[in-house]
């Protein structure tokens, strides 16, 4: 019997989701922090021989797994010439289709109240040597198993992979068993694929698992089952047990276990992986259930462009944003708007607003129970375009050279009020009255504390125009451009001719 700091919170790990249904009841399937078996079904009880240790994954059959606290089976099948077993890198185990299946009946056969609001994810990741009849075969073979007369439990239709824990137990009771997996076709039954998020290669550093780790749970929420594996092998024995690294690096309440959805693991009762993702379960559900908010967001900055009242704003995500599925904001408080939530730590909204106004603009962050974050509060000013007084002198061209064949050079005398140059090539005629006619040839920024620029590489003989503007912020917002000042390059002969 475990038992954390909260009344109400003792569970024993074969009906962890039955005894903590009043604390998980607001969290969807996607939010829970789940234990997963990595290659469920290469168990050493049912592999034999020297190459054990290179094909087994885990130490115990699926009832010894489901029993300890394991929620999700990572699946993976080959067509072999006796039937369709379970495999790993080619090589097969005993376990068959229908062995899950009666080990999973057997399960909640045994005091089914005591269980009755767990849930089982079959994750159908790999079908080696697949027919169409092989995975007809393996889909009739489920839905006959979990839902036909012998059967103990029925699937959970894909209907429900957007309801909370209690909304399930509500609206599908006696539907424990959820099959995800695309290769069975659209079947109401089928749940949609569950992304792997590997990290590529079998003998990677512990440093390197760990880089890797850390950017997958960055996007902190998704709207689907995702999966992180957690594996390594090594050179020399196959699978390793990782039960030290996973203790340190999914401890309850740490950002790694908050923000993870499924954990994919070898051997996994060698480690606390199980009571870890209970505890971040337990965390997430008072949470949600004592209407704890997300943290306020952090203005970053407010980006004008032309014509002035366009803006892109700039905020940090909340830093609990494990919680955080959308942003609202507010005009003058005004009518609420929704903003995804952009998966990274910083998010942009864009606004179109009336020029020479101002405004107050209110960011909340929502987390998935509803709660609204204290808001974000910043003054926006628009404005009309700048006038001429405002906007930076023309640049004048004090001289032009032309350098070499392919080559030439503009100076220029110092402007005002001048944050950068603008300098571009133009073909003869190019400018007309002061103004370009057609695209340059050539561009380039300079330093507002250079005198003139060089271009090389020109697209060939001909005579040149030259032109510079200056560049200016207006006040802390948007880009304030002048007329160009231009002049011409003389043609270089062609070294081709005598």
């Amino acid at each position: 019997m475990k038992k954390t700091g909260h009344e109400k919170t003792e569970y024993t790990l074969s009906t962890w989701m039955t005894d903590l249904s009043h604390i998980i009841a607001p969290l969807k399937v996607n939010i829970m922090s789940l234990p997963s078996t990595h290659n469920a079904g290469m168990d050493k009880k049912a592999t034999s021989g020297i190459e054990e240790g290179w094909i087994a994954c885990q130490n115990d059959t699926f009832l010894f797994q489901l029993s300890n606290g394991i929620r999700v089976f990572d699946i993976r099948l080959k067509h072999a010439i006796e039937g369709i077993f379970f495999s790993h890198n080619g090589w097969t185990s005993t376990r068959t289709i229908s062995k899950l299946i009666a080990d999973c009946n057997h399960f909640f056969n045994v005091d089914y109240a005591s269980k009755k609001n767990e849930i089982i994810i079959l994750n159908f990741h790999d079908f080696e040597k697949f027919t169409e009849q092989d995975y007809s075969e393996v889909f009739f073979q489920l839905i006959n198993g979990f839902s036909g007369k012998n059967s103990a439990v029925k699937i959970l239709p894909r209907a429900a992979s957007d309801l909370t824990h209690a909304q399930i137990l509500t609206d599908y009771p006696g539907c424990n068993i959820i099959i995800a997996g695309n290769q069975f076709g659209i079947h109401t039954e089928c749940w949609n694929n569950i992304p792997h998020y590997w990290i590529g290669q079998d003998t990677p550093s512990l440093a390197e698992l760990d880089m890797f780790i850390e950017r997958h749970i960055k996007p902190t929420h998704k709207n689907d089952l995702w999966s992180l594996q957690v594996v390594k092998y090594s050179n020399t024995y196959g699978p390793e047990n990782l039960a030290g690294y996973i203790n340190i690096k999914f401890q309850p309440y740490q950002n790694t276990i908050i923000n993870s959805n499924i954990i994919n693991v070898d051997f996994f009762e060698k480690s606390l992986l199980v009571d870890y993702c209970i505890q971040a379960n337990i965390y997430k559900g008072e949470r949600a259930l004592d209407k704890i908010p997300p943290t306020t967001p952090v203005f970053r900055h407010a980006n004008w462009i032309r014509p002035w009242h366009t803006c892109f704003v700039s905020f940090e995500e909340s830093t609990d944003n494990f919680t955080v599925t959308h942003n609202i904001y507010t005009i003058d408080d005004g009518e609420e708007q929704r903003l995804e939530n952009q998966h990274s730590a910083v998010q942009n909204l864009e606004l179109n607003l009336a020029p020479d106004t101002l405004y107050t603009l209110k960011v909340y962050g929502v987390d998935f129970a509803g709660n609204y974050s204290p808001p974000l509060t910043q003054t926006l000013t628009t404005f009309d375009e700048p006038t001429d007084d405002k906007k930076p002198l023309t640049p004048l061209i004090t001289a032009t050279q032309r350098i070499g064949k392919f080559g030439c050079a503009m100076y220029w005398g110092e402007g005002q009020t001048v944050d950068c140059y603008e300098a571009y090539i133009y073909g003869e005629g190019d400018i007309d009255e002061g103004k370009p006619i057609r695209e340059p040839l050539l561009s380039k920024f300079v330093s507002r504390w250079a005198g003139g620029t060089m271009f090389e590489n020109l697209p060939d003989y001909n005579a040149y125009q030259m032109a510079v503007r200056a560049v200016n912020s207006y006040g802390t917002y948007g880009i304030s451009e002048q007329a160009f000042s231009y002049a011409r390059i003389p043609a270089t002969p062609d070294p081709s001719r005598p």
